[in-house]
């Protein structure tokens, strides 16, 4: 993939300007008009030369726009242009008199080959943006002018960006009187009532003392009790008291707060006191807080309103280190300056606000950018109000580190800098990397690397000792450097700007290495054993050669959504590897995103108070009475239920499990994300009886908050059920060539989408336009292209994730999620595409290989969209009439489902069955009856591509589908399925017979790939002819299963 930059896609044309002064009109030279790509690159020529034969073309990757600099001010008349005869064209222009404020004056599409577009408009620059070409992925414009009134020879330059370093700032002072302990406790105390107005309101602050008293053990700890009639909490800190207060809201007053999934503040009027005295401890130094990945699909667009409520949330579940990346582009502007960087320049280098989170990993630039000059000074100063709360609480904020990380740029700026360069990311170009260390030559990484550490200080002060940063982070370049020093060179750095650092360090794929460990100084380090809920490392990597670690969850990937998780494995196992470790040293979050399965996160930090395992169905019991205020027997048998099914304990892929509404359509879909997404494997009819016992208690429950959220998220996840079998049916018919039961099913089915979208509709929670909403109002003063370009982010985010290469590249849909209007609209259209191209094939006999739909631009033309059309305020409907009619029309147990349901466990004609291939196998452990055994842990593969497999069914079979099913790599590896493949039966007659040919598709596929077939066959051959090399360089043919299904009776 070329170098993504900006996000607009630029506008290829010519340029002339036609000028009108008072005295006499006159037509502006090419000398007077400048015109820049998103790169801040001259490219007016041949945009101005006049001349219609010629072109200026984009890109291929879609993120481009143009800047036209009228080197002077003028009142704008008209805007005429001219594209390729038989195209179609949607643009947007925006206009500036400042060269800061641009507003969108012009949304247009037009097929004409000369389009004239009145005006009426002062501008000194002008921005435009084509959103769709109907001819491809490059924007094209032959010819284009602009008339108007000259009204001044000069036009405003863009003034320089300015941020207050932060020892002037009143920030810095109140951290300075902080440093008196007298002052800082009786904040502490203060900020505690202002946590109890803010969550409970300020008629009840009275009823609480507060008091700072030491800790017995050097760690967290909180005593709660009655004293003269109110209630007492006391502890050493901010977030000791936050934690007292927490407990005692949900264990008396049956209270639960959560702003990310509703709270239940309902107050009893009686309040009770609490009894006895009740002491807690934890045995931890740290309760850590958040991943990379969460300011990007969580906290995006965030203001200081959703942060003040979120640390507020945190500080009460008892978090005390938390990753903070905001504010940080300040750091890289200062930085870049003193390695001949200007503010546009930094602009251009950083991505969108959806982006940060890959940004600050050094997977990806630019994509989604530039931020607007605002951006800095705002972000600055949020960020220090963020750490200013922290700070008051007891919340240490984890900044990024330095590992090398420049623009691509940076060489030849700096021609004696040595740079490695990264290679991609999932379809992304990485930022390259100084090299660590140099064996000749100017040794810039220790030059950055000082300029950061110290900018990082002038920028947010001396408030922190932890720094994270991870090298080589999902793959990158090492060339020749040596692991050990790399760690004693980024860690030495460090300590040298801070003789206190510690470099934080996520343990995941293979990172860190034994190597790396090795060149720590590991009382230094602290590793994230970011999934322990689902795989964990530190047993089998000896506690990361002795290095402190925390244990973590990971939990929810890239926002998706489902009921999924393992509260017995956060019940048991937390407690066991803190006995049977010597170097764990907390429990933490580093979910991707957050706003699912809230009771899952409360459950982890309340479990850093215990040192022993619990019963986590009492656990959960309890939680319940706090979520709905009182205790209910029905809803109890309902998560009882929740726990046998969504709950229940497994250790696969990544979760949560999303819905088959989410998906691209086609055929053989299994799910919506495929980078290894969680399968649901749970009884589907076993989970629908949990909705109709929360509508036996609707007429109590119905006017909390939290449980009418629930309520949706229950009836969304029994319509995201049924939507997988209501695929599975009206394919299978399809299939089968029953066109009329396929008509059927397949409405049935978008019905059920349009149904789920008026349930999602009911809650703001659940609705796109509540995201797109954030992204538009995210900064103060934002203009028309600031707004835009922000919902861009929203929108591609959520769908696309990023252009064509990282969509194609397996991103598509990573972060799909079920909300209203994405549901209703996007998915909606994409499902109704390809149903009505199935009805088509059906009429004209079209074959299955033959049925294509070029998905990427009708997604990019819908991403591009602008306005937030989307509704922000719920829709009113009766939550309990959708839930009643989603389980009447919709249920899995439907009669229009039966046929279906005794179809599903076909017996396998394959299992054990002989199996022949031509060429040499890898070794023994990759023989053939390997892909015949019912294992799929176990592979055959051979040496050389091509390599194919000839099963002998014993006989002529009644075959009705085969699978074929790949290696399920090791967690996230980012080793998709890229393999080419032909399938062939030979018929009864000894015919050999293609019913699949995939040999020239080196597109990413799912694990598992259903081979659609319904005859006789005696054998089945699978050839593996090539594979996508640039994505997976050393793979070789390989297959875990082949699954040959009989037909039914």
């Amino acid at each position: 993939m070329k170098k993504t930059t900006g996000w607009f896609s630029l506008l290829a044309l010519s340029i002339s300007l036609v000028c009108h002064q008072a005295a006499a009109n006159s037509r502006l030279t090419a000398s007077a008009i400048r015109v820049m790509d998103a790169q801040g690159n001259n490219v007016s020529q041949p945009l101005l030369d006049n001349n219609p034969a010629t072109q200026w073309q984009s890109k291929l990757d879609y993120n481009r726009w143009l800047e036209m600099d009228l080197k002077g001010t003028y009142q704008l008349s008209e805007l005429q242009f001219s594209t390729p005869l038989n195209t179609l064209t949607r643009f947007d222009i925006y206009s500036s008199d400042d060269g800061v404020t641009y507003r969108k004056i012009a949304s247009a599409k037009t097929s004409k080959s000369n389009e004239r577009l009145p005006l009426n408009v002062r501008a000194s620059r002008l921005r435009i943006n084509i959103t769709d070409y109907s001819a491809g992925t490059k924007g094209v414009v032959n010819d284009i002018s602009l008339t108007g009134d000259k009204i001044s020879d000069t036009a405003p330059m863009p003034p320089a960006i300015r941020v207050a370093d932060y020892t002037t700032t009143e920030w810095a002072k109140r951290h300075e009187r902080r440093q008196n302990t007298t002052y800082r406790q009786q904040e502490v105390i203060s900020e505690a009532q202002a946590l109890v107005e803010r969550v409970l309101g300020a008629q009840y602050q009275n009823r609480f003392i507060f008091a700072v008293a030491p800790s017995t053990t050097g760690k967290d700890s909180f005593t709660v009790k009655e004293a003269d009639g109110k209630i007492s909490i006391s502890g050493p800190n901010g977030i000791s008291l936050a934690s007292g207060l927490n407990w005692y809201l949900k264990n008396y007053l049956h209270a639960n707060y959560d702003p990310l999934n509703v709270s239940n503040l309902t107050i009893p009027t009686n309040w009770p006191m609490p009894k006895g005295v009740t002491e807690k401890d934890t045995p931890y130094q740290y309760k850590y807080a958040l991943n990379f990945c969460t300011p990007s699909y969580t906290m995006a667009f965030w203001r200081w309103h959703d942060y003040e409520k979120f640390l507020d949330w945190a500080a009460m579940n008892g978090v005390n280190l938390m990753l903070d990346v905001v504010g940080q582009e300040e750091v890289q502007r200062r930085m870049l300056h003193q390695f001949g960087y200007s503010d546009n320049d930094v602009r251009q280098y950083l991505p969108g606000p959806a982006y940060f989170g890959w940004f600050y990993m050094a997977n990806m630039q630019s994509f989604g950018g530039p931020l607007p000059q605002s951006w800095f000074a705002q972000r600055t100063e949020l960020a220090r109000k963020i750490h200013d709360r922290m700070e008051v609480y007891g919340i240490t904020p984890v900044f990024p580190g330095f590992a090398g990380q420049v623009p691509d740029t940076f060489a030849a700026k700096n021609p004696q800098a040595q740079v490695i360069d990264q290679g991609d990311w999932v379809g992304f170009v990485r930022p390259p990397m100084l090299r660590t260390y140099v064996k000749q030559g100017e040794d810039y990484f220790s030059k950055v690397a000082d300029v950061y550490y110290q900018t990082l200080k002038t920028t947010f002060g001396d408030i922190s000792h932890y720094y994270a940063v991870d090298p080589f982070h999902e793959g990158g370049n090492r060339a020749d450097l040596d692991m050990v020093k790399v760690a004693q060179t980024v860690q030495n750095k460090m300590l040298e700007h801070d003789k206190d650092a510690v470099w934080i360090i996520q343990n995941w794929q293979e990172n860190p290495t034994d190597a790396f460990l090795n060149g720590l100084k590991k009382e230094h380090a602290l590793i994230l054993d970011l999934y322990a809920d689902n795989k964990p490392n530190h047993a089998i990597r000896h506690e990361f050669s002795n290095t402190p670690w925390i244990w973590n969850m990971l939990h929810a990937f890239g926002g998706r959504m489902g009921f999924s998780g393992m509260p017995e494995v956060l019940a048991q196992e937390i407690p066991q590897s803190l006995a049977e470790s010597k170097y764990m040293k907390g429990v933490g979050v580093t979910a991707e995103s957050l706003g699912t399965n809230p009771m899952l996160y409360e459950m982890l930090y309340d479990m850093a108070w215990e040192k022993s395992p619990i019963s986590s169905t009492a656990y959960i019991h309890n939680w319940l009475t706090s979520r709905y205020g009182a205790q209910s027997p029905e809803i109890e048998q309902a998560w009882d239920i929740m726990v046998k099914t969504a709950y229940h304990r497994r250790k696969d892929r990544q979760r949560a499990e999303d819905s088959i509404i989410d998906a691209k359509p086609g055929f053989g879909v299994t799910r919506a994300c495929t980078y290894y997404t969680a399968l649901i494997d749970y009884d589907k009819a076993e989970f629908e009886k949990i909705l109709p016992l929360y509508l036996s208690v609707y007429d109590r429950f119905k006017d909390n908050p939290a449980y009418q959220h629930d309520l949706v998220d229950i009836t969304r996840q029994i319509l995201a059920n049924a939507s997988y079998e209501y695929y599975r049916a009206f394919e299978d018919a399809w299939m089968a060539q029953d066109y009329s039961a396929f008509n059927q099913l397949s409405g049935k089915f978008l019905r059920l989408i349009k149904l789920q979208d008026k349930v999602l509709s009911t809650r703001p929670e659940f609705m796109l336009g509540t995201w797109i909403n954030s992204a538009r109002s995210m900064l103060d003063g934002m203009d028309d292209w600031t707004r835009d370009q922000f919902e861009f982010n929203a929108r591609a985010m959520v769908t696309t994730w990023g252009a064509e290469q990282a969509a194609d590249a397996g991103l598509r849909d990573y972060s799909n999620r079920q909300w209203q209007g994405l549901t209703g609209d996007f998915y909606y259209q994409r499902w109704a595409t390809w149903i009505q191209a199935l009805k088509t094939a059906a009429a004209t006999g079209q074959k299955q290989d033959a049925i294509k739909v070029n998905w990427f631009p009708q997604e990019y033309r819908w991403v591009n969209q602008t306005g937030n059309g989307y509704p922000t305020q719920p829709s009113g409907r009766d939550i309990r009439q959708l839930a009643q009619q989603a389980l009447a029309e919709f249920s899995v147990t439907s009669e229009d489902l039966r046929p279906y349901r005794e179809s599903k466990d076909k017996r396998n004609l394959a299992l054990n069955k002989p199996v022949f291939t031509h060429g040499d196998i890898i070794n023994a452990e990759f023989s053939t009856e390997r892909v015949v055994d019912g294992q799929p842990s176990t592979l055959w593969g051979n040496k050389t591509w091509p390599a194919d497999l000839i099963i002998d069914l014993q006989g002529v079979q009644k075959v009705d589908g085969i699978e074929l099913e790949f290696e399920q790599t090791a967690e996230d590896m980012r080793n998709p399925v890229v393999s080419g493949w032909t399938v062939e039966i030979q018929d009864a007659q000894g015919n050999w017979r293609t019913i699949q040919d995939k040999s020239k598709d080196f597109s990413q596929k799912q694990v598992v790939n259903a081979v659609p077939y319904k005859g006789e066959a005696q054998k089945v051959r699978v050839t593996l002819t090539s594979a996508d090399f640039k994505l997976r360089p050393d793979l070789k043919p390989q297959l875990a299963e082949v699954r040959v299904l009989a037909a039914t009776q």
